[in-house]
Order: C-alpha cells, then sequence, then structure tokens
C-alpha cells in the first residue's frame, strides 16, 4: 500500500511536472507570439515612417522642380518682353532716322531751288541790263 501512495505520488508529481512544462511551454510560445507581433508592429511603423519620408522627400522634389519651371517661365517671359522692347525702340529709332533724312533732302531740295531761282533771277536781271544798254546804244 504505501509503495502504491509512493507510486501515486510519483505519479502524481510527474503529472504536476508535466503540466508545470505544458504551462511553461504554453507561457514561452505567447511570450513569443507577443514579442513577435511587436516586431511586426515596429517594422510597419518603420515602414509606414519610411514612406512618410518618402513621400515628403518627394512632395518637396516636385515644388522645387515647380519652382525652378515657375523661375524658367518668368525668365523667358522677362527675355521676350525685352526683346519685344528693344525691336520697339529700334523700330522708332529707325522711324526717326528716315523721317529726319526725309526733312534733310526736302530741306537741300528747297535750298537747291531757292538757289536754283536766284540764279534765275540773277540771269533775267542781267537780261534786262543788256536790253537796257541796247536800246542806249540805238
Amino acid at each position: 500500500a504505501e509503495a502504491e501512495e509512493l507510486e501515486g505520488q510519483r505519479s502524481k508529481g510527474q503529472e504536476e511536472e508535466e503540466e508545470r512544462r505544458k504551462q511553461g511551454q504554453k507561457e514561452a510560445e505567447l511570450k513569443a507570439e507577443g514579442e513577435r507581433q511587436l516586431q511586426q508592429q515596429k517594422e510597419a511603423e518603420e515602414q509606414r515612417e519610411k514612406e512618410r519620408l518618402q513621400a515628403e522627400a518627394e512632395e518637396r522634389e516636385r515644388q522645387r522642380l515647380k519652382a525652378e519651371a515657375e523661375e524658367r517661365e518668368r525668365q523667358r517671359l522677362k527675355a521676350e518682353e525685352e526683346e519685344t522692347q528693344r525691336q520697339r525702340l529700334q523700330a522708332e529709332a529707325e522711324e526717326k532716322e528716315r523721317r529726319l533724312k526725309a526733312e534733310a533732302e526736302e530741306k537741300e531740295k528747297q535750298r537747291l531751288k531757292a538757289e536754283e531761282e536766284q540764279k534765275q533771277r540773277e540771269k533775267e536781271k542781267e537780261r534786262e541790263k543788256e536790253k537796257e544798254k541796247e536800246k542806249e546804244r540805238e
């Protein structure tokens, strides 16, 4: 009876030991699962942060490129405006030069005409004088 009781106690002790071992294994598995989930959460957060930083970098690059394009367009429009202004001023200067040249030519024509008329008057006077001399001789 004592041997049976010892055997029973030993068997009961083994069962309790087995139960504690199973419980420890279960706890270890739960702990490992919890750690695995924490690791996955951490990796997911790191991935989201990486994606957020990437999106921010892409947005900054888009803004930089947009600003560069706007600046190039401003410079192009400014250069276009300056060229238009230069052409307008050049056309005005050429027109003024043509007008002054035409005025100078007209003045010269008038001067030559007046000079010619003066010569004609002098010739006419000379002829009149000659006629007078002729009359006096007769």
